[in-house]
């Protein structure tokens, strides 16, 4: 796709809650590049996006968010799928699933590339069957003490150039 992503990174300034949801802001906003929808990874692992951005800072809308929902894949399968956020911490729900989807715990879910700004093969989690439903295991506390995070900002791409140029 000749699709191109730079990694800025981020201090996370504020921390708070909010109808049992915890936001960030970061130090890093419309100067540096980022753009509302930029993926936001902590080691490798999308941990949220951006949903606001300013000149100097941007506020991430973490993936346990209960707004939060994101295009997967299940890794090795050709099964797709939403990340939704809920309130149990550590677990996002599996959405559209087929109802015959062959899936098996333990199984690595990256997202899908589905959406503009959130690239092909970011890891997600793992699949873990409960209660006759299908989440998404993440790491523990994986959205809690951010500190430093990278946004993935996309680069202009040699079709963006050509259509820039005419």
């Amino acid at each position: 796709d000749n699709i191109n992503f730079s990694k800025i990174t981020g201090r996370v300034v504020l921390e708070s809650s909010e109808d049992f949801q915890t936001r960030y802001l970061l130090n890093v906003g419309l100067q540096n590049g980022i753009q509302k929808g930029n993926a936001v990874v902590d080691h490798n692992r999308l941990v949220g996006r951006v949903m606001d951005v300013s000149d100097h800072y941007s506020k991430i809308q973490l993936l346990a968010d209960k707004h939060s929902k994101v295009p997967i894949s299940i890794l090795n399968t050709h099964y797709r799928g939403i990340a939704a956020g809920t309130y149990q911490d550590g677990y996002l729900k599996l959405l559209y699933l087929p109802e015959n989807a062959e899936v098996q715990d333990g199984q690595i879910v990256v997202t899908s590339g589905e959406e503009r700004y959130i690239p092909h093969g970011i890891y997600v989690g793992k699949l873990v069957k409960r209660d006759k439903e299908i989440y998404i295991e993440v790491p523990k506390n994986a959205n809690k003490n951010l500190a430093l995070v990278s946004v993935l900002k996309l680069e202009d791409n040699f079709a963006d150039a050509r259509t820039k140029a005419r």
